[in-house]
This record gives C-alpha cells, structure tokens and sequence, in this order.
C-alpha cells in the first residue's frame, strides 16, 4: 500500500458530481451485464481519463472496457 502510494506513477481519482452521474447512467444502461455500481464508476473515470484498459480479475468488464488479468 505504502509502496503505491509513494508511487509517481500512479494518479489518485477522485469522484466528484459529474462522474457519479455518469457512472449512474452506465449503471442503469448496462443493468442486464450484472454491472455493480463501483464497476459502474470505474467505467466512468477511465471514459472521462481516456483510460484504455483496466486490470481486473472481474468478468462483468468484459464486452464494456477491455480487461487485462
């Protein structure tokens, strides 16, 4: 933990109104993929950080964003 955090690599995101609407709308759009709500955020914050991938052993980002793990 402490090694990440000291990390210059790695951008703490934060959610602020905008990306808690948008994940909310992904949330409702994708509601047949099983999407949770968190998942749901972190689509929004790599749609609006221009984020290609995520690392994820979760199957429910599969057919949304691509998936490495």
């Amino acid at each position: 933990g402490n090694f990440m955090l000291a990390s210059p690599r790695l951008k703490m995101l934060t959610v602020d109104r905008t990306a808690f609407k948008r994940a909310w709308e992904i949330f409702r759009e994708l509601a047949h993929k099983r999407l949770s709500f968190t998942d749901a955020i972190s689509v929004a914050l790599m749609e609006r950080y221009k984020i290609g991938y995520i690392a994820s052993f979760d199957k429910h980002f599969d057919g949304i964003v691509p998936r490495i793990c």
